[in-house]
């Protein structure tokens, strides 16, 4: 089964930050002119500590993807989802500016901007919604 994929080149409306990113756009389509909300996170959780802290108290038992529960996360108030890993973090393009690589099982995202507080190897949520 081939995806249709897309690459994404965007900025943000302040212009600070710059994106290319891969999406699957046979389950989400996107337009030249759409505009977009897009954040990461490291948890679906809508309450980070205590996603953490039950992930102490389980041994480090990562938070599942798929949550087989009925209580609303994250996820809830976005259209797209998908969950990747940072593989490369790259300050070398200036005093205030750093590119961070995520892979999301082949599909990618670069984000340039502001140096932000993520690690190699840490694991990430994308989540977008289209602005209406």
């Amino acid at each position: 089964m081939a995806l249709t994929v897309s690459r994404l080149n965007a900025t943000s409306e302040a212009a600070d930050t710059e994106i290319i990113l891969d999406i699957n756009t046979e389950i989400y389509p996107m337009s030249i002119s759409d505009k977009f909300t897009l954040s990461l996170a490291t948890s679906l959780s809508l309450d980070a500590t205590a996603a953490n802290a039950s992930s102490a108290v389980s041994g480090g038992k990562k938070e599942s993807w798929r949550d087989t529960s009925n209580q609303k996360s994250l996820a809830d108030d976005y259209e797209y989802v998908m969950f990747g890993k940072v593989y490369k973090y790259d300050e070398t393009g200036g005093k205030n500016k750093a590119s961070v690589y995520v892979s999301f099982g082949g599909l990618l995202l670069l984000i340039s901007g502001e140096p932000v507080d993520v690690l190699v190897g840490q694991e990430l949520y994308l989540l977008m919604r289209k602005n209406t």
